[in-house]
């Protein structure tokens, strides 16, 4: 801040009143004349000084709200208009910044804050010895302060891509950055952005990424803020010369540019038809591309992953896929020592891959075993007729001197069949051992 008298200023004010020209100075415009009505009090309070009691706050003048800079709280004469700079750029941007952040207010406590640190900034509050200003009053002062010292101008800017693209339909960002004269940053103004070759929304902030989706190269992108201005429009009006401002809102626009490195990665699949779906991708990078990070997505989920150096080449991925599954690819690139967030390769597969059937031939042979037994009733031997089929051995008894045949089906393999004779429980004699047709 500074408190310094701007006598200057104020003389040439006088003499633009008393009708001597005045030349303008750097930054400044020639004065402009032309009539204002009286002003009507907008908000502030009367507070008391050792000249008794003024006006301290905003006025309302022409449609217009006006901060008053000299003493007097009555406007004798309409006002004569100028705009440029009130002292040097520096003291005309900080007024610019009190007016826009609290000299146009309704409130009567910010608006007399405004005013008493506005007559800091120009030397006029010395004026008013001992003025009683309210605890309130004079903290909402130090708000301001504090506030006109971090953000005022004059402002510089600059556009910068925090997310920078590699390949058509990724998203990015741009960001519009402001910068006070005290080297802070100014987020929130109210931001515009235009684009070329990429799709970015018009509205936006200062100060914060905005994003973009990439179309072709190269990106340029344009972001412009209002802020407040460097100049003010400035009044004179009445025998004591008050001075009277009000502030200009500035444009501030800054572009940037880049090319994104080509990526042009082409994705391919096949599928081995084996009842799992095992899928092989292929991808071919681009000469020219950035370290890609490429997936392979089965319905939409990574199944497999790898990362190909920059330059041209090709990558093998493989996955296992069910019948029926989508399969696509992704590409993220390694730009400036960020990955890019991934973006879909063109194409997709569908895997066409169906269990492999089982196919089987089964028949059925039907088989009759008969033994008709020659031994005496009264031998003392038995007979049994035995046969395998399908790897177990089944037993039938047949008595002596009578006849027994079995029936049953075989749908594969051997039959054996033979006759054993026992006595007692012993096998004493066997008949060869003959096969029998079989089924397959």
């Amino acid at each position: 801040m500074r408190f310094g008298r701007i006598t200057g200023v104020l003389a040439g004010v006088a003499a633009a009143v008393a009708g001597v020209p005045v030349m303008a100075s750097a930054g400044a415009m020639a004065p402009g004349r032309g009539s204002e009505p009286l002003p009507a009090r907008h908000a502030g309070m009367l507070m008391r000084w050792a000249g008794g009691t003024d006006w301290m706050g905003s006025f309302e003048t022409g449609g217009r709200i006006v901060i008053c800079l000299s003493p007097g709280k009555i406007l004798t004469a309409p006002a004569s208009w100028r705009t440029g700079l009130f002292g040097g750029r520096a003291e005309s941007a900080e007024l610019s910044w009190l007016y826009a952040n609290g000299g146009d207010s309704g409130s009567n406590v910010t608006a007399a804050a405004a005013r008493i640190d506005m007559l800091k900034v120009t030397g006029g509050l010395g004026y008013y010895r001992g003025l009683v200003i309210p605890a309130a009053v004079a903290a909402e002062m130090s708000r301001l302060q504090a506030g006109m010292r971090a953000g005022a101008g004059p402002y510089t800017r600059n556009l910068a891509f925090p997310r920078e693209t590699t390949t058509p339909g990724q998203q990015g960002a741009a960001q519009l950055n402001v910068v006070s004269a005290s080297h802070h940053a100014v987020a929130g103004l109210a931001a515009g952005f235009t684009a070329g070759n990429a799709l970015i929304g018009a509205a936006g902030r200062s100060g914060r990424p905005q994003p973009f989706t990439e179309l072709g190269s190269p990106v340029r992108v344009t972001g412009s803020a209002l802020a407040p201005a460097d100049d003010l429009r400035i009044g004179v009006a009445g025998k004591a010369f008050q001075t009277l401002v009000y502030g200009l809102t500035a444009r501030l626009a800054a572009s940037a540019s880049y090319s994104p490195h080509p990526a042009g990665a082409r994705a391919s699949a096949v599928c081995e038809c084996d009842g799992t779906g095992n899928v092989t991708g292929v991808i071919t990078q681009a000469a020219g591309s950035d370290e890609g990070r490429y997936a392979l997505l089965v319905n939409g989920k990574a199944a497999a992953t790898v990362t190909a150096p920059a330059g041209a080449g090709s990558v093998i991925l493989k996955a296992t896929a069910a019948d029926g599954a989508a399969v696509t690819f992704t590409a993220a690139y390694l730009a400036r020592g960020r990955w890019s967030a991934p973006v879909a390769l063109g194409g997709a597969f569908t895997v066409i891959c169906p269990a492999t059937p089982e196919l089987a031939q089964r028949c059925r042979c039907d088989e009759t075993l008969t033994l008709a037994s020659p031994l005496p009733a009264a031998s003392g031997y038995a007979e049994s007729l035995v046969w395998t089929a399908g790897g177990r051995t089944f037993a039938v008894p047949v008595p002596a001197g009578g006849a027994r045949s079995v029936a049953f089906s075989v749908s594969s393999g051997p039959v054996t069949y033979w006759a054993d004779v026992d006595r007692g429980g012993t096998v004493v004699a066997s008949t060869p051992r003959m096969a029998g047709g079989f089924a397959q």
